[in-house]
C-alpha cells in the first residue's frame, strides 16, 4: 500500500491551474498586482484594464473569481 500512497503524493492535485499561477508576470508586476488585488477599493474591472495594458488578457470575471477563491476574508 505504501507504493500507492507515494504515487498519490507525487501526482499533481486535481483541477486546472488558474490565470494567476500560469501567467508569467515579472516580479515587479506580481508585486503590484498582489497589492491591487488586496486593495478592495480597486474594482476587478480596473485591475483587468491594467493587466490588459501590460499585455495580459485577464477579464474582470477572472479577477473577481480569484479574489473570491483565494483572497476571501
Amino acid at each position: 500500500m505504501d507504493e500507492f500512497a507515494q504515487a498519490a503524493k507525487e501526482l499533481p492535485k486535481p483541477g486546472t491551474v488558474g490565470w494567476y499561477q500560469r501567467t508569467a508576470f515579472t516580479d515587479e508586476e506580481r508585486e503590484k498586482l498582489d497589492a491591487a488585488l488586496a486593495d478592495r477599493s480597486l474594482s476587478a474591472r480596473v485591475i483587468s484594464v491594467v493587466l490588459q495594458r501590460w499585455g495580459y488578457e485577464i477579464s474582470p470575471d477572472q479577477v473577481s473569481h480569484y479574489r473570491r477563491r483565494y483572497l476571501a476574508s
